[in-house]
């Protein structure tokens, strides 16, 4: 608890750093050093399970923004560091996710499968690969310094990786909507019901599809011309979305701010749910700043549905009387000046 610009989202951002190794305010990290310390790093450092440590550290050498991994003081790759927290975030910003543009959905998806299924990240790590490489390769048969022929090996790897990541997020979101229904009709049924989180991508309308790689494929080989005019890798699950609608219709189209803020936070929920059944610890909740935006009612009900979670939770905000007084008394309270 605390004013505004205290820090109270900095230290939800310090907890996000040891889950995902970045940050979820800035895209430039060295924002997070301490612009009037003396040394150009930061340390972000936290114990978990027991004795196991920990430690981020940021550091700006020579106009380069660099990170070390650490756990228990030996240095990690980011893949390895990032298993051993799972965290949820809802943050203002996350508002974006019903509202904002389609790779706003993705980065979001992206993130959540990352964090439920290592074969995930590691496969889109590989596909983020043969696009960029793919994209240079374009360029040059454009320039004419490279044979087309050359394209057969990376529309495969493309189509390979690519088909893959379409099956999980299938996979993951369809196992997932049902937490999504029930919440939007338990928590806010009276601003909100039926919302529903539907994949929508070119190549298939659902995993069992047999059919994936060769739509896959076959657009690409169709699309070359385009491809190879605009430079660029037009056709994957790059350019796919999310359709997110209640009552049948979008709510990033029909919804109001405060219909579309419930959803995100909806759909965060239901995140959290599928994470705590499919990971053998339990996520932390990070909630920014929730309760400014409900009203008495709909933060009843969060709190509610907060205290019978069972799981770890950190909330911010900046006047007690957004909380009631028997959740207070239940809960740890840290403020800060």
């Amino acid at each position: 608890m605390a004013r505004n610009g205290a820090g109270k989202s900095n230290f939800l951002d310090a907890i996000y750093h040891l889950s995902r190794g970045k940050s979820f305010r800035t895209i430039a990290e060295g924002n997070a050093i301490n612009w009037d310390s003396s040394l150009p790093f930061a340390r972000i450092e936290s114990h978990i399970s027991g004795s196991k440590k920990l430690a981020l550290i940021l550091s700006q050498l020579e106009g380069q923004n660099r990170k070390r991994f650490e756990v228990d003081g030996s240095p990690k790759k980011r893949l390895t560091f990032v298993s051993n927290i799972i965290t949820v975030l809802f943050a203002p910003q996350d508002l974006d996710i019903v509202s904002g543009s389609p790779d706003i959905r993705r980065a979001e998806i992206d993130d959540f499968l990352s964090q439920s299924s290592k074969v995930y990240e590691e496969n889109l790590r590989e596909y983020k690969q043969v696009i960029v490489r793919r994209n240079k390769l374009l360029q040059r048969i454009a320039e004419r310094k490279a044979n087309e022929k050359e394209l057969k090996f990376w529309d495969e790897k493309l189509v390979e990786s690519g088909t893959g990541l379409i099956k999980m997020r299938y996979d993951t979101l369809n196992r997932f909507a049902p937490s999504v229904i029930k919440y939007s009709n338990d928590l806010f049924a009276g601003e909100i019901g039926n919302l529903r989180i539907e994949y929508l991508s070119r190549f298939a309308d659902s995993p069992e599809a047999d059919n994936i790689a060769d739509e896959f494929l076959s657009t690409i080989i169709k699309g070359r011309v385009k491809e190879l005019a605009a430079g660029r890798t037009l056709y994957g699950p790059h350019r796919d979305d999310l359709n997110i609608v209640f009552d049948n219709r979008p709510i990033r189209i029909f919804g109001s701010r405060g219909q579309q803020r419930i959803a995100a936070l909806i759909i965060k929920f239901a995140m959290l749910k599928y994470l705590s059944e499919n990971n053998q610890q339990s996520p932390i909740l990070l909630l920014d700043d929730i309760m400014s935006e409900l009203d008495p009612k709909h933060r009843h009900n969060l709190e509610e549905f907060i205290q019978e979670l069972g799981t770890q939770c950190f909330i911010t905000g900046t006047d007690e009387s957004q909380f009631s007084r028997n959740f207070m008394g239940k809960n740890n309270n840290l403020r800060l000046q």
